[in-house]
């Protein structure tokens, strides 16, 4: 899924997707392309550049890369060239100083890694903001720059929870769940009720836009049968609920022809547009195979095993009734 960045004026505001991985602590990477102009010079002119405040005042801490610092955010940003690389030209501060031709400008990079809390949380949004010095410090003649002009870089993480319906708003986390099943039998449907909640973050940039969002859901389930362990597809449903059209790539026998491959897929569904703090409520249907093993005998207690038929998505198993 792209980043989708919104510009106006002399700030950029990037919405990057989640990772889908609520327990990753490795930081998340944007990097916006940002622009220095000179108009109305007659000569090629050297600027330098840095991380400032909002009042142009230098901020951050340098790591010893080419043009990296730490910020009092959490986050850590390097400038780049136009072309991606580490500057090779700084002033006596150890900023980058890039050259801009007369009447003209310079394109270089804002690399920016910020941490990646659980997506089931309300992310913060993290403000980057660089600032341009025209009068860049000679070597070995460190000062403290000022910034006259600067440009704005903002990041929306995204955040969300997938789960067990629930009341409140917010979703159930626990995506197995064997101390609930749901009775099914052999042949039926069985379905279960899902919340997705946006829980991004609520921030409206200048022109107007914040954190809407869809979501694609797909999966599948292992039940036993009298011939061995069969995927099954979820089929998702309700409030907007749509097939994308689109597949992924499953690493179990989904098709039932004997080899895991790339032929092996499940629909890809897409839900109604979410607002930031609100809810879609959706229903994951899973229709349990004919030859099914049943899981409880007519008195409920557990036989084969007790093997519920569900070991990955929806949440809650199912007991298998004779």
């Amino acid at each position: 899924m792209p980043i989708v960045v919104n510009v106006s004026g002399n700030e950029q505001v990037a919405f990057p997707p989640t990772d889908g991985n609520p327990t990753d602590t490795v930081p998340d990477t944007v990097t916006f392309n940002n622009v220095v102009r000179t108009p109305g010079t007659t000569s090629d002119t050297p600027v330098a550049l840095f991380p400032v405040d909002p009042q142009g005042n230098p901020v951050g801490t340098p790591t010893g890369n080419p043009g990296e610092y730490t910020l009092p955010n959490g986050t850590t940003v390097q400038l780049l060239d136009n072309n991606g690389n580490p500057f090779t030209n700084f002033d006596g501060n150890g900023n980058p100083v890039v050259t801009v031709p007369a009447n003209s400008e310079y394109n270089y990079k804002v690399k920016v890694s910020y941490p990646d809390p659980s997506d089931t949380d309300t992310p913060p949004s993290y403000t980057t903001i660089i600032g341009a010095d025209l009068d860049p410090a000679p070597q070995g003649t460190p000062t403290t720059p000022q910034a006259e002009s600067n440009t704005t870089n903002v990041i929306v993480p995204a955040g969300m929870q997938f789960g067990d319906a629930t009341g409140p708003q917010g979703a159930d986390p626990q995506l197995v769940n064997v101390n609930t099943p749901k009775d099914g039998q052999k042949g039926t449907d069985i379905t279960f009720p899902m919340d997705i909640s946006n829980t991004s973050s609520t921030y409206v940039d200048d022109l107007g836009n914040q954190y809407n969002d869809t979501y694609d859901v797909s999966g599948y389930v292992v039940i036993q049968t009298e011939t061995g362990s069969r995927a099954v597809p979820v089929v998702y449903e309700g409030d907007g609920v749509q097939n994308s059209g689109r597949t992924r790539q499953v690493p179990v026998d989904i098709n039932n022809d004997g080899v895991v491959d790339a032929n092996d897929v499940v629909p890809i569904y897409i839900t109604r547009v979410v607002a930031p703090g609100t809810e879609t409520k959706i229903t994951a249907r899973v229709t349990i195979p004919d030859n099914a093993l049943p899981t409880v005998d007519a008195n409920g207690n557990p036989i084969n095993g007790g093997n519920p038929c569900c070991s990955s998505k929806p949440s809650r198993t199912t007991a298998i009734s004779p």
